[in-house]
């Protein structure tokens, strides 16, 4: 029974210090050279948004963020894209099939994108987080950025 208990902590604690190492690689990452993200601070001007299929609404108060990917990784990766304005996530702004995902041959560096849209989104700050993915999260960055009229 002991031994059982022992085994079950000695795997919680690797698998926490596993997790240690992944939460603490994107910032050595960045230091050696790795992809790191600048998300820019000032999102594009408001706009509509229609997601329905047919195109015919109701839209939605719309803005754009986006960001300096440096040193993009080879092979498929996913953006990870978030807006929250006063408490509130928006939801992407986009209806396209593969939207948000990035292919690189290895080391090139970008500008990314992606809409956000929601009823409440308005002119004034947010809180934009844009990451990478490729099959696990490689980093995640989070910025206040100002939307324009």
């Amino acid at each position: 029974m002991q031994h059982t208990r022992r085994r079950r902590a000695a795997a919680v604690l690797t698998a926490a210090a596993a997790v240690s190492l992944l939460a603490a690689a994107p910032a050595d990452a960045a230091r050696s050279g790795g992809p790191s993200m600048v998300v820019h601070a000032r999102a594009a001007a408001m706009t509509t948004f229609d997601g329905s299929a047919a195109g015919t609404g109701p839209s939605f108060p719309a803005t754009a963020v986006s960001a300096r990917l440096r040193d993009c990784p080879a092979g498929a990766s996913m953006l990870y894209a978030e807006l929250e304005q006063d408490g509130v996530p928006m939801g992407w702004a986009t209806s396209a099939r593969g939207a948000g995902e990035i292919t690189c041959a290895g080391g090139e560096d970008m500008t990314v994108r992606m809409g956000f849209y929601g009823s409440s989104l308005h002119p004034g700050k947010a809180t934009a987080t844009f990451g990478l993915v490729q099959g696990d999260v490689l980093f995640t960055v989070t910025r206040t950025v100002r939307i324009p009229r």
